[in-house]
């Protein structure tokens, strides 16, 4: 028995149907209702969808299972879970940055004495955390780009090239929200100061983005061509 065939029968039971009610509602017999469930007759897409449509399930659980619906709805989560973490790491890196050079500004050549000693440290204790926070992008950018690429290749049913599309637009618009802006007013760094190192992380997610997309292009072209032959 297919995973099919085996999703239409339990998506039958768990809405308290009975073959013959589920044959009414797509008006069809309890004789093709039974070979569906049983794996001696698939059916098409326009019988998947009305089966969909008289159980009140999505056409993707009796494709997938509700289990596997359920593992695309916590992979998206942690997509975007770890999107938000990347841009939170590059917006309060930016932030400190500027901040940094606002208050705690030492124009070239400064003499250190005794009265902005302190200061200069508390600006080279900042500036470290400052450059834990660029690692950190990087950091998260790989692990999370080479996550994305692995499980989402792997998980059924795989996101839609829409969805990939919003992910990377809320990605790149969303890191330079983050880094962008403060190079505007910031009186000692420039942009490249702020864009190099949430840019080179953007990188990692788009080389990840475009493995991913050339993937998904060849296995549904294998998918069409399989579906032809």
């Amino acid at each position: 028995m297919s995973e099919i065939c085996k999703n239409i029968k339990a998506c039958r039971v768990a809405a308290n149907l009975t073959q013959e009610q589920v044959a009414e509602k797509i008006f069809t017999t309890r004789q093709a209702v039974s070979s569906y469930e049983t794996g001696r007759t698939q059916p098409g897409i326009d019988v998947l969808q009305r089966l969909a449509s008289a159980l009140a399930v999505p056409p993707e659980v009796l494709l997938y299972g509700d289990a596997a619906k359920k593992r695309r709805v916590w992979f998206n989560k942690a997509a975007y879970i770890t999107l938000a973490v990347y841009i939170g790491a590059v917006l309060i890196s930016s932030a400190l940055l500027w901040g940094l050079n606002q208050w705690m500004a030492f124009p070239s050549g400064t003499p250190v004495s005794s009265a902005n000693r302190d200061m200069l440290n508390v600006r080279f204790a900042l500036l470290r955390v400052q450059n834990g926070l660029q690692g950190l992008t990087l950091s998260v950018s790989a692990v999370a780009a080479t996550i994305l690429l692995c499980f989402d290749v792997s998980i059924q049913p795989r996101a839609t090239l829409r969805g990939k599309a919003v992910y990377a637009l809320v990605l790149v618009l969303g890191t330079a929200a983050a880094a962008l802006p403060w190079s505007a007013f910031d009186p000692v760094y420039r942009f490249a100061d702020y864009a190099l190192m949430p840019f080179l992380g953007l990188a990692m997610f788009g080389l990840a983005l475009a493995a991913d997309l050339g993937i998904t292009l060849v296995l549904e072209k294998r998918r069409r061509k399989n579906s032809i032959g």
